[in-house]
């Protein structure tokens, strides 16, 4: 037979373990499931019109620099300046449609020694027109460049500044790249 401090303590049992499954049972009910489909929000149909109003954009006081050619200069530095050993070349492959026939071919390959790991990641940072105009066909940029360079473990970089120089020519409505020097 049971003597009331075994009976107690056996009730006591009981209303935790029940405590606890009244949880896990309300847990599993209404805890939010990743599997549902989300909402999609409709929105109500319109019945009024709006009448377009006609907006006149400000004139900049200072011509901006062209669009298409410094977003060839930047795309040039960015793929150009950045090299793994682990993918030897690809960058001058990436290059190829932004260059000029001629310059392309003068792009010297020069594969690392080794079978260590090296990497280099380039940032083009900012921007000068330092000759040219988009009416003559070729702009001249000089590129202020950000490069993190990745040497075997890959964990630690250094990181350093260079700037550059970018010759971009336009040929029909495109603009290559006709020089480019690492200064």
């Amino acid at each position: 037979m049971m003597t009331p401090i075994e009976r107690r303590n056996l009730l006591i049992a009981i209303i935790v373990l029940g405590l606890v499954a009244i949880g896990l049972l309300l847990w599993f009910l209404f805890r939010p499931s990743f599997s549902r489909e989300p909402e999609v929000f409709v929105p109500a149909e319109r019945t009024e019109t709006i009448e377009p109003s006609v907006v006149v954009p400000a004139q900049p006081s200072v011509a901006p620099e062209p669009v298409q050619a410094q977003t060839v200069a930047r795309n040039f530095v960015e793929r150009f300046g950045t090299y793994s050993s682990d993918a030897p070349f690809a960058n001058y492959e990436d290059v190829r449609e932004l260059s000029t026939e001629v310059f392309y071919s003068t792009l010297v390959r020069t594969e690392s020694v080794g079978d260590a790991y090296e990497g280099v990641t380039t940032y083009a940072l900012s921007f000068k027109r330092t000759e040219g105009s988009e009416e003559e066909g070729r702009i001249v940029f000089d590129v202020g460049t950000q490069r993190e360079w990745f040497t075997q473990d890959r964990s630690s970089s250094n990181v350093v500044y260079n700037n550059t120089s970018v010759t971009v020519v336009k040929v029909g409505d495109a603009w290559f790249v006709e020089a480019f020097v690492w200064e």
